[in-house]
């Protein structure tokens, strides 16, 4: 086996085998490494579905994962559930995307001179914002003033880490 492989296979078993690494309920976990940078993980975990609708989802996948790829088995209740969706969640979070989410909504921006301006966020591009103010001004700021941005809460949507999400009927 080439070295470097060594050390890639060294440090993908310690942060699957590491508590609050990977998320690490998972049980039975295998991984093979193939050439041209593919991989198969397989790993177990019990979960619990109520009778119905349920949402399955594990966080933190890669970000390179290939969706259609990623098999869903339940053994023990093979012939009671039906998966109605599986979904792969990638809206990461990052400032263009708070910005687009939040065009048309209160946001609070302090200046670098200490004034701090709240207002509709009508418009946002590479270097200005523009704002209505609570008095119906419209006001166009430099990003290079505004030090401090204030969202009210991150919006529907947009996710921490990438996501599969499954939709499985019970």
């Amino acid at each position: 086996m080439h070295r470097d492989y060594q050390w890639i296979i060294l440090a993908l078993l310690v942060s699957l085998s590491m508590p609050g690494i990977a998320g690490n309920d998972f049980k039975n976990t295998r991984v093979t490494i193939y050439n041209n940078d593919l991989g198969l993980v397989y790993q177990e975990k019990e979960v619990f579905l109520d009778k119905g609708l349920n949402t399955l989802r594990f966080a933190g996948v890669s970000k390179r994962v290939q969706p259609a790829t990623v098999k869903l088995s339940l053994p023990k209740i093979a012939a009671r559930f039906e998966i109605n969706e599986q979904n792969y969640l990638y809206d990461l979070v990052n400032t263009k995307k708070l910005f687009d989410k939040y065009t048309g909504e209160r946001v609070v921006f302090r200046l670098d001179s200490g004034e701090t301006i709240s207002g509709e966020l009508l418009s946002s591009e590479q270097d200005y914002v523009v704002l209505r103010l609570p008095n119906e001004v419209i006001r166009i700021l430099n990003v290079e003033k505004i030090i401090d941005y204030e969202f009210p809460k991150l919006p529907g949507g947009l996710i921490l880490k990438p996501t599969l999400e499954w939709k499985i009927n019970s």
